[in-house]
């Protein structure tokens, strides 16, 4: 039994199930109970619109075997053509159903083609002033509790923004728009100057499974001295056994000796493991003690071009993620501190990414994701997998894809990831086919306060949390990147931030990485004979698709796929 409160959204379904609960004169407040009592309700009140038919065996046997051969002959497909000529695929069917699938118009696409930020001489970053326009479809909303109290949060809707932002996803990047998991905060960055686009920024849910954040933050790290040492205990035991092999003589109590040294050893890294695993099942469980609240991730984080290009605009990006204007945001709509921002790398091949070069606000972890990530196929093949599966599983089905938990959010974590893996295993699919993407990407995690991992780990509480010594506002993180830590002139040094990069972080590079991105590009215009760099800088943009065939999309953008 609980005392706490239990919310509810105040949609028609949770209204309704409030009407329900009080006519039954359901007594329980046990929480777990509840959301069994919600769940069941909402999937009732869904079959009555949605009644299950039943199928023979041979039928359930056809629609397997059906689905199982579009699924195989995509991945044989992918397979057979690389990821980066997979992805234009993509790229060209998203473009070409956007208009139908956003409720836009060709002169809505150009408008905001146009409203990209374009520079005009080589000192023009040192004029931007970045502005964070958090973009909403919510409007008024009521909350309900359980005891019937209500109050209501207002949101400001600006459709135009939102459709603005939905444009600039998909027109601006050669990866696919799959949308978001959990809480979102969806930004425009705007230049207040010239009221045109810098970039868009998704901050959403904290993803779970990223074992290096989930080590670096949760006490999973083992000392690499000692990881070393049980490398080194194993392979000195194997030689042990090969010499005393050879001279045909046992040297029982030296053995006996190492074999205890790497039994401790092991012993303390398995003690650290199941204790990183216990933190992480209750950072990442239910109710309101759960920590992952208090945990963002940088979903979208995409500059316009050419500014990205021109002037490490997507360090800008990176940088914006954590602002104190982010975390006001974060804390206001959801009502919980933000502690930490963690994002990945894109391509994780290449060796250097926006996220690198902006310590101490971003830190990389120095470890990649494992790459077991299931293929996501294309939209018409996750049309095929929804409708099988509401007809095969159609309690799956609604689990994933309809029900929402009694705070009014999708009950089912990463639904379109977590559908397709059940999809693949219960057709046996990797029996056939590869069905991951082996691709592996860097990890960066930004503690916004200095004993986060104490706070995620439950030793301390909200109240003894200690801010950086780095300040997150938006202009000084947009001083430093256009700065860097020697300030505007190597007078105006900013000591604070050298002083923390001398003091913990091995940093090569003191320069602005505006600055160094732009040197980077004068330097190789002269190289080429070009007289401005401005005049040769090229902007990525797929509208062009729409008049283009498949193959002629790939000539013209493959090479451009993750630049």
């Amino acid at each position: 039994m609980i005392t706490k409160k239990l919310t509810f959204d105040t949609e028609k379904k949770s209204d309704a199930f409030l009407r329900w609960y009080e006519e039954n004169q359901i007594k329980t407040k046990d929480i777990d109970t509840l959301k069994k009592l919600y769940s069941d309700y909402q999937y009732k009140e869904w079959l009555k619109l949605n009644p299950i038919k039943k199928y023979t065996d041979d039928e359930i046997l056809k629609l397997d075997e059906d689905l199982k051969k579009v699924i195989i002959k995509e991945l044989q497909h992918l397979s057979s053509i690389g990821i980066e000529e997979y992805m234009v695929e993509h790229k060209w069917k998203e473009i070409k159903e956007f208009h139908i699938e956003h409720k836009t118009t060709p002169e809505e696409v150009e408008e905001v083609r146009r409203l990209m930020w374009s520079p005009k001489g080589r000192s023009d970053y040192r004029r931007i002033e970045p502005e964070l326009l958090l973009t909403t479809d919510d409007a008024d909303i009521q909350h309900t509790d359980f005891w019937g109290k209500t109050d209501y949060r207002q949101r400001v809707v600006d459709n135009k923004f939102l459709k603005h932002w939905n444009i600039l996803r998909v027109f601006i990047s050669s990866s696919r728009h799959d949308g978001a998991i959990g809480r979102q905060l969806h930004y425009l960055v705007r230049d207040k100057r010239t009221q045109t686009y810098l970039g868009i920024l998704c901050i959403q849910s904290s993803l779970r499974n990223i074992k290096p954040r989930n080590d670096y933050l949760f006490g999973g790290l083992f000392d690499k001295d000692k990881e070393l040492r049980i490398i080194e205990l194993k392979n000195s035991l194997e030689i042990f056994d090969e010499l005393t092999q050879i001279a045909n003589q046992s040297d029982k109590k030296t053995k006996k000796l190492q074999l205890k040294k790497l039994k401790d050893l092991e012993t303390e890294k398995d003690k650290i493991y199941k204790e990183s695993r216990r933190i992480y099942k209750k950072v990442f469980g239910s109710g309101a003690s759960a920590r992952q609240l208090h945990m963002a991730n940088g979903q979208t984080i995409m500059g316009t071009q050419p500014f990205s290009r021109t002037f490490n605009g997507g360090k800008l990006l990176a940088l914006l993620c954590l602002s104190d204007q982010v975390a006001k945001d974060w804390e206001t709509r959801f009502g919980e501190k933000l502690v930490t921002v963690e994002t990945t790398s894109l391509y994780g091949e290449k060796e250097q990414t926006q996220y690198d070069g902006l310590k101490p606000f971003w830190i990389n972890l120095g470890e990649k994701t494992s790459g077991v990530t299931v293929i996501k196929p294309s939209n018409d093949v996750y049309d095929h997998i929804k409708r099988w599966m509401k007809r095969r599983d159609p309690k799956s089905y609604f689990r994933h894809l309809r029900e929402k938990n009694i705070n009014g959010q999708n009950a089912v974590r990463e639904t379109k990831n977590q559908l397709i893996t059940k999809t693949y295993q219960r057709l046996k699919i990797k029996d056939v086919v590869n069905v991951y993407t082996n691709h592996k990407r860097g990890v960066y995690v930004s503690k916004l306060y200095e004993n986060a991992e104490q706070f995620l780990q439950y030793k301390i509480q909200e109240k003894d949390l200690i801010p950086q010594k780095f300040d997150t506002s938006v202009s000084e993180l947009v001083n430093f990147w256009k700065f860097g830590f020697q300030g505007d002139s190597k007078k105006s040094k900013n000591q604070k931030l050298l002083d923390i990069a001398n003091n913990k972080i091995k940093h090569s590079n003191k320069n602005s990485p505006a600055k160094v991105r732009l040197q980077y590009l004068i330097d190789k215009a002269k190289e080429n004979n070009q007289s401005h760099i401005i005049e040769h800088l090229p902007t990525d943009w797929y509208g062009q698709m729409q008049q283009l065939t498949m193959d002629e999309s790939k000539k013209l953008y493959l090479s451009g796929v993750g630049r």
